[in-house]
């Protein structure tokens, strides 16, 4: 078996393996076909006949291509049609995705072209399926090199995975140890027919730069580089793994294990419980415990896992933003209680309220300008653009504080706070300011002024997901609800 049809085997049998269905599939099976990013190129065409050679040797099941036509370059329909006629002769099915996208520049082009073509593939792939790309070694090689001009870090430096998640489905790159000239040599010898996009010759585009300029003036001096580099971001990978199990334990040391709106439960959470993914409290104490790297390490990595934060990363500038006026704080002790913190980092940004930092939302919901009658509890109302307030009915307990459902004779209503409202909470036998309800619940001021309050008729019944009166609160006898303040879905 030749090298590449090994690699690419191997690969995909590495993956499905992994797969959630514990049944293998026959080779002929097509409920879960290795699909094929076939752009029709040299790289993705040896790709596809390594696949249907496989195939034939019933090592594989029959692969399905995916093509996506730009609509930018002139001979993109007839780089369809090539891709058509191609899998015709193997009889692969083919499912083309035309696009008409607008060059207004040369990297919006790139982008978005890349953009929408990931997005078509993440559309085909049901759960569990695989899509092989025929990324190769000199691709990862542009890359390192890429992102090492535009100022990576050690995680960017690990350059290409081999594989990653793509919506309900995993990308796999079984090319990653090949180099272009083995690809050509395996095309050459097997008479295979592939498109050469002119554009790829082209300086106009960064990468171009490094593939036509770049590369071939440093293999002049170092033949081997490309086997080096590549080496190098394997090794790149690794230490990013050890950087990130360091972070993540770090987070878990230094996380605040209190009251989260994020968790609206009273009392504290079950350290069995916490994640890095559902922290959003550190304890400023412990942090500022830690070296400066691993502070930098330690926010890098709580800001990117965070699915508040949408998985975006927070830039170094915005890291040492932070850090700087952290420093500020321990050396001005009421720096912080005059000028509040409040630093973007990613789409979040990072608050410091009672000795901790908070991972927040971008922007706060301004607060309600009117009261909102709620008739009917059951059905979800919204409170802001973004955010709803649902009613839950919850089997009656003894070990969770619930409210009762609404009498017939009392109004529902949603109001803001005006200030100086008595309530008493479930913990408390007597009334109490709310404002003092928050500080002893640790509710940030921020929050404060926007959190919309539930009313039955003119008494406050609970403020969602933070306390609830402990005159309403329900009986053995009575319906038992919950109010929960959440995201629109």
């Amino acid at each position: 078996m030749h090298k590449i049809e090994s690699s690419l085997l191997d690969c995909y049998q590495k993956y499905s393996s992994n797969l959630d269905d514990v049944n293998e599939p026959s080779p002929d099976e097509l409920a879960n076909p290795l699909f094929i990013a076939f752009s029709g190129g040299l790289d993705s065409t040896v790709l596809l006949f390594a696949s249907n050679q496989l195939h034939n040797k019933q090592l594989m099941p029959k692969s399905r291509a995916l093509h996506v036509n730009h609509g930018i370059e002139s001979e993109s329909y007839n780089w369809q049609t090539h891709c058509r006629l191609i899998c015709e002769q193997y009889s692969i099915e083919l499912n083309s995705k035309e696009l008409k996208l607008s060059s207004i520049s040369d990297k919006t082009s790139e982008n978005s072209a890349r953009n929408a073509r990931y997005k078509f593939f993440e559309s085909q792939l049901n759960h569990n399926s695989l899509i092989a790309f025929a990324h190769h070694k000199d691709d990862q090689v542009e890359t390192l090199l890429f992102r090492l001009f535009r100022g990576t870090g050690i995680s960017g430096a690990g350059a290409i995975p081999e594989s990653r998640k793509l919506g309900d489905g995993k990308i796999i790159r079984p090319f990653l140890n090949i180099s272009k000239d083995e690809l050509l040599y395996y095309a050459e010898k097997n008479k295979l027919k592939w498109i050469e996009d002119p554009s790829n010759f082209e300086n106009r585009y960064s990468r171009n730069i490094i593939r036509n300029s770049i590369l071939p003036l440093i293999k002049q001096s170092w033949p081997k580089a490309s086997d080096t580099l590549s080496r190098f971001t394997q090794i790149a990978r690794e230490q990013n793994g050890i950087l990130l199990e360091v972070a993540n334990n770090d987070l878990l040391m230094v996380s605040s294990d209190v009251f989260s709106l994020d968790n609206p439960s009273l009392g504290n959470h079950s350290s069995d419980n916490v994640t890095s993914k559902n922290i959003s409290q550190i304890d400023l104490d412990l942090f500022n415990k830690l070296s400066k790297v691993r502070q930098k390490n330690l926010l890098h990595y709580w800001i990117v896992n965070n699915p508040k934060n949408n998985y975006s990363k927070a830039t170094n500038y915005e890291i040492e933003e932070l850090l700087h006026q952290l420093e500020k704080y321990f050396s001005e002790i009421e720096y912080l209680t005059t000028s509040k913190l409040n630093v973007k980092l990613g789409n979040c940004r990072v608050r410091f309220f009672d000795d901790k930092l908070w991972l927040c939302e971008h922007s706060e919901p301004e607060a309600l300008i009117e009261n909102i009658r709620w008739d009917d509890v059951f059905k979800p109302v919204n409170v802001f653009c973004n955010q709803e307030i649902i009613a839950t009915n919850i089997e009656f307990s003894t070990d969770e504080r619930l409210i009762r459902l609404p009498k017939a004779s009392e109004i529902v209503t949603i109001r803001p706070r005006i200030g100086g409202e008595k309530i008493k909470p479930q913990y408390r036998d007597k009334s109490c300011k709310l404002k003092k309800v928050y500080q002893e619940l640790s509710i940030p001021h921020w929050k404060r002024e926007w959190l919309p309050i539930i009313y039955y008729n003119d008494q406050i019944a609970c403020v969602p997901g933070v306390f609830i009166n402990k005159e309403f609160m329900a009986k053995s006898t009575d319906v038992a609800i919950k109010f929960s303040l959440n995201k629109n879905k």
